[in-house]
C-alpha cells in the first residue's frame, strides 16, 4: 500500500492534467478554453482514500435518482461552492460530511487533483485528495446517496477495468463512453477522468 507521505509528496509535483484525464473522456465530450473557466460554477469534490486493514481502498458513491442531469450516478461526495466560500477543500469537506456523516477532523487533506470542467452542467469541478484512517462508519444521507461504494484502489488498475460500451444519457443522447466497472456498477464521465488522473500518478508507485 503506497504510504500517506508519499502520496502527499506525488500530488505536490507537476500534475499529469488532462493528458491522464482524457484517457477516460466520453468520445462526444466538448473541451472548454481556460479563458472561459471564469463564466463556470464552481464545485469541489471529495476523494476519498481509505485505510482498510492493509489495503487503501477509494470511495465512491451511487447519487440517489432525482430529476437532474447527473441522477443516480457513481460520482465522488461534492457540491457546489455556497454563497462566501472559496476554499475547495472546505467545500468538499463540509459536502462529504454532508452525504456520508464522517466528520471534517477525521480527513486530512493531503492534495488536489487538476481542476476538471463538466460542460453540461457548466461547472468547474475541484477534486480535492482527502485519507481518512479507520475507524471511521457511513451514515449516508438517503436523499443524496443511494449507495456507498468502496473498493480496492488496484481494482481501478486501468487495463483490469477500462471498457467501452453506449449509453443514452439523462439528455436522451447515445454517447460512446469509457468507463470502470466497480461493485457492478459503471463509473464513467468526470469521475472516470478524475481516477485517471489518480492512477497514472499513483500505479507506478504501487506494489499489487
Amino acid at each position: 500500500m503506497i504510504d500517506k507521505e508519499h502520496l502527499r509528496e506525488l500530488l505536490s509535483k507537476p500534475l499529469p492534467g488532462e493528458v491522464a484525464q482524457w484517457q477516460m473522456a466520453p468520445v462526444s465530450r466538448l473541451r472548454l478554453e481556460s479563458s472561459d473557466y471564469h463564466k463556470l460554477r464552481k464545485a469541489a469534490v471529495l476523494v476519498p482514500l481509505l485505510e482498510r486493514n492493509t489495503y487503501l481502498n477509494l470511495l465512491l458513491t451511487l447519487r440517489s435518482t432525482y430529476d437532474g442531469i447527473h441522477s443516480a450516478q457513481v460520482s465522488f461526495p461534492g457540491g457546489k461552492f455556497e454563497e462566501g466560500e472559496s476554499e475547495p477543500f472546505l467545500v468538499a469537506l463540509r459536502e462529504f460530511e454532508e452525504e456520508l456523516g464522517i466528520k471534517e477532523n477525521q480527513v486530512e487533506v493531503i492534495g488536489s487533483l487538476s481542476p476538471l470542467v463538466i460542460p453540461v452542467s457548466s461547472m468547474l469541478v475541484y477534486p480535492v485528495v482527502g485519507w481518512i484512517s479507520e475507524p471511521y462508519d457511513y451514515k449516508p444521507d438517503a436523499r443524496e446517496v443511494q449507495k456507498v461504494i468502496e473498493s480496492p484502489l488496484y481494482c481501478f488498475k486501468k487495463e483490469l477495468v477500462k471498457r467501452t460500451t453506449s449509453i443514452v444519457t439523462n439528455l436522451k443522447q447515445p454517447i460512446e463512453i469509457p468507463y470502470f466497472e466497480i461493485d457492478k456498477e459503471k463509473v464513467w464521465g468526470a469521475t472516470a477522468m478524475m481516477i485517471s488522473e489518480l492512477m497514472t500518478i499513483i500505479e507506478p508507485e504501487m506494489n499489487y
